[in-house]
């Protein structure tokens, strides 16, 4: 949508699990894909993860981060 529009679009995913809806999140867009980490979710589900967002395919990607 356009800025101008003022209003928001909900965008048809292609592909992938839709992630479990969230707040307090954190997002970013880098080179055509939105990352998006973290959050308190509003609903238990079984895709509570960060995840990447391809804007130009309309895919998602749910991944598991390890580490300390």
């Amino acid at each position: 949508a356009q800025t101008s529009d003022v209003r928001w679009v909900a965008p048809k995913i292609s592909w992938g699990p839709i992630p479990t809806p969230r707040s307090s999140h954190y997002a970013f867009e880098h080179e055509g894909k939105m990352y998006i980490f973290g959050g308190a979710f509003s609903q238990p589900g079984p895709n509570e993860r960060d995840c990447i967002y391809s804007l130009d395919s309309s895919k998602f990607l749910i991944f598991v981060i390890f580490g300390v």
